[in-house]
């Protein structure tokens, strides 16, 4: 048995608690794994997490350090998150092993004694030069529709960063929206949200009022997901 997980830190958390208590596989929804394709899988996102977390503390004892507010797990969380915006499929058995360290030998020694953790930090330290480099680098077309401003890029990103580059423009150029196409994603940021499509569009800023109207006629039917509002 295969137990699936997605992208999100919480749903690698619960499938490695799973793990421990059923001995299955670890696979994520996006990779392609031949090895175990012909296995039986269940989607972590399907079960009771808190039946799951219970479960794990009656056998394996309490996570103390899994407390919502406490500084070392935010700082723990935020870390895997980000290295989960990497487009090395390695993140995963990065962040797997990380949770699996933090579960067996706590978060304080994380920092000092683990290679894995080492190279979780390294790489999001690559991410962020990216992103800031990224910031400084995009041309953007400047694009009116009615009384509202649009600025309209293009980037190839390397990693999954076209909404921290948005959020950073964004401090910059006031009162604009944003699309942001960067090969592998179309990033929109229209009043305060941003919205990630997995389909791109070539000559973005020809077409732009056809694909405007078909963004305002389909806005809650349209195939998009809101990353999250700044």
């Amino acid at each position: 048995m295969v137990i699936k997980f997605n992208n999100k830190f919480e749903s690698i958390f619960y499938a490695v608690l799973y793990s421990n208590l059923t001995g299955y596989y670890l696979s994520s929804k996006n990779e392609l794994d031949n090895l175990l394709k012909n296995e039986d899988s269940i989607s972590i996102d399907n079960l009771n997490w808190q039946e799951v977390l219970v479960n794990h503390n009656y056998k394996f004892g309490q996570i103390k350090w899994f407390i919502n507010d406490d500084l070392d797990y935010l700082d723990f969380k935020n870390n895997l998150e980000f290295v989960l915006r990497s487009w090395q499929e390695i993140k995963y058995k990065l962040v797997i092993n990380a949770i699996k360290e933090a579960l067996k030998f706590g978060l304080k020694n994380l920092n000092q004694y683990s290679d894995n953790y080492q190279k979780i930090l390294k790489i999001n330290n690559q991410i962020r030069s990216e992103v800031k480099n990224a910031s400084g680098y995009i041309s953007f077309i400047p694009v009116k529709q009615r009384k509202e401003n649009f600025l309209i890029g293009n980037y190839q990103q390397e990693n999954y960063i076209g909404d921290l580059i948005i959020k950073d423009l964004q401090k910059k150029y006031l009162n604009y929206n944003f699309l942001l196409n960067t090969g592998k994603k179309l990033y929109v940021f229209y009043q305060n949200n941003i919205y990630q499509f997995n389909n791109t569009h070539d000559n973005l800023h020809k077409n732009f009022k056809k694909f405007w109207q078909q963004f305002i006629k389909d806005y809650c039917s349209f195939q998009f997901q809101s990353i999250k509002s700044i």
